[in-house]
């Protein structure tokens, strides 16, 4: 228990931390060896929160911009969050591996309802553009682009620029 609570308050000094290369150092240090995989050194601006880090993998060389959240459940192992090499992504990007069962019969309060596991797979050499959602179930191909303020909730294929709400291909790359 105190460990936990000292665990918690260690993460809330470091991930709040700021946008520089002593406080990015430190968030990495701190998340490789809860992280499932971490293919080498990534990147990271203040306010960046992993919510049960060993569902996720990040790959190497990712740059993360500021406010970003990454949350997989930790009780299912069905719910996991792969980011492959040579990534960036924008400020405030929210990235969610799970979804409420509000199909579930039996329970009044939504709070209440049980967890549902999905995974989110984001491709090498993508660039996620600020202030993005990507849901529960997304497959985001290499070399892809994700315009400012979408919300991906289908599938993007590989060397593509897609955006929007929900975000659609607009442009092939290349």
């Amino acid at each position: 228990m105190i460990h936990s609570f000292l665990l918690q308050i260690i993460e809330c000094v470091v991930c709040s931390g700021p946008s520089n290369r002593i406080f990015s150092k430190l968030r990495y240090l701190f998340y490789k060896p809860l992280l499932k995989y971490s293919g080498g050194i990534f990147t990271s601006g203040e306010h960046f929160c992993i919510e049960s880090p060993t569902n996720i993998s990040i790959g190497k060389n990712v740059y993360f911009n500021r406010n970003i959240f990454l949350a997989a459940i930790e009780e299912d192992e069905n719910s996991q969050i792969q980011i492959g090499n040579n990534c960036l992504f924008g400020p405030n990007v929210v990235i969610v591996a799970g979804n409420h069962n509000v199909y579930s019969k039996g329970k009044q309060c939504i709070r209440d309802l049980d967890s549902i596991g999905g995974s989110v797979h984001i491709g090498n050499d993508c660039w996620v553009g600020a202030n993005v959602t990507i849901t529960s179930g997304i497959t985001i191909g290499d070399h892809s682009v994700i315009g400012a303020n979408s919300v991906v909730t289908r599938n993007i294929p590989s060397y593509v620029i897609a955006a929007g709400t929900p975000a659609k291909v607009i442009r092939y790359r290349g």
